[in-house]
């Protein structure tokens, strides 16, 4: 017996492996070798130990299964520390100045093309395929969707396409334009489809990417089809449906949006009825948004000061990233109140908190100190 469970657990050890991205312990050039004796694409991950996105990228984005069997199917993947060993020849070789860079080269060493930062899996995938897949380079998309084609594939590929140039512009307008753009093709096609086919593998990056609050028609078809969804999608769908339904609760809690007493009441019965809220992640928020709504500030100060260590740190980090906002309308005895509650509550911050609240300390001091 206890022989079977060790080979089960080494198998499984085996599986586990296999499933996330393979970054070889070898040198660039045993890469090239590697690559041209297996018919793959070198892919080396540029990296430096003080970069927090590395790390990110490291931890929970290639040892996901879905990454790996991308990943390990076209490459031969390693990881070279920028600051270190011969990383610091290579990165002056492909000019890399900021981490992560993730350069794709050919089995010569040539540079097909590189992503930058911080990447999740749909994201990584589209920027991949448009350096390896002359079917989807940036001119072929663009020529395939001005033709008419509207199949999962091209409007996926379209529609970051678009956001990835905006962003790379550094203009918030041409950001928000794109944004907008890319809402309404997306909207457009997912309207086109029939309900079986909404709930098909090759259309989760509407969900992923494109479902943002709960009147959104992806995510009422959502919640009303969940079951519908294969696994492992409908796992991932669930997932999102829970995040989109968590950011609505988060809005109202720091004031980025007015609360409208029929639509929260609508969240909160969503939440219940699909048990997002077992846990109870969410009582401590609502007991904040409740106060808030009852229009007295000065009350609702006190409630912080007695309840806000009992929120998590995303929702403390939602609460204070907007907080001013919450007594805009309010006189001044009211604001200096209300940093007071900052001011006392900052040796118990964590770095980041603390930071948030000290902007909005000013904000509500008017820029003083």
């Amino acid at each position: 017996m206890k022989r079977i469970i060790a080979t089960l657990s080494c198998l499984c050890l085996t599986l586990l492996v296999m499933a996330q991205t393979n970054f070889r312990h070898i040198t660039f050039e045993e890469a090239k070798t590697a690559a041209k004796a297996e018919g793959k694409l070198v892919f080396v991950d540029f990296y430096t130990e003080w970069c927090g996105p590395c790390k990110k990228m490291a931890s929970a984005v290639f040892p996901q299964p879905k990454v790996g069997e991308m990943m390990n199917a076209k490459f031969v993947s390693i990881k070279i520390d920028a600051e270190k060993g011969e990383g610091v020849k290579l990165a002056k070789q492909y000019n890399v100045t900021a981490y992560p860079t993730f350069i794709i080269a050919d089995t010569e060493g040539k540079e097909m093309g590189r992503v930058l930062g911080l990447r999740y899996y749909d994201d990584l995938k589209n920027d991949i395929e448009r350096i390896i897949d002359p079917n989807k380079s940036p001119e072929v998309v663009k020529k395939r969707f001005a033709n008419g084609e509207r199949t999962a594939d091209v409007v996926c590929a379209y529609t970051a396409l678009l956001l990835d140039e905006a962003q790379e512009s550094r203009n918030r307008k041409t950001y928000d334009e794109a944004v907008a753009k890319t809402d309404s093709i997306v909207a457009s096609y997912y309207g086109s489809l029939s309900d079986a086919e909404k709930v098909k593998d090759e259309n989760l990056f509407v969900y992923s990417k494109f479902m943002r609050s709960p009147k959104d028609a992806c995510c009422q078809f959502a919640i009303a089809n969940l079951s519908k969804f294969k696994q492992p999608m409908q796992h991932e769908v669930d997932s999102i449906v829970r995040m989109v339904y968590d950011y609505s609760i988060n809005k109202w809690l720091n004031g980025n949006e007015k609360i409208d007493a029929n639509d929260y009441t609508a969240v909160r019965k969503t939440i219940s009825d699909m048990g997002f809220n077992k846990d109870g992640h969410l009582d401590v928020a609502y007991g904040f948004i409740d106060e808030y709504m009852k229009g007295d500030p000065n009350t609702y100060i006190e409630y912080c000061k007695q309840h806000y260590s009992g929120l998590q740190e995303m929702q403390k980090t939602y609460f204070l990233s907007s907080y001013a906002t919450l007594f805009k309308d309010a006189d001044n005895d009211t604001k200096q109140k209300a940093s007071r509650f900052l001011r006392i509550s900052l040796p118990n911050m964590e770095f980041t908190e603390m930071f948030l609240a000290m902007m909005q300390i000013r904000e509500l001091e008017g820029g003083g100190h």
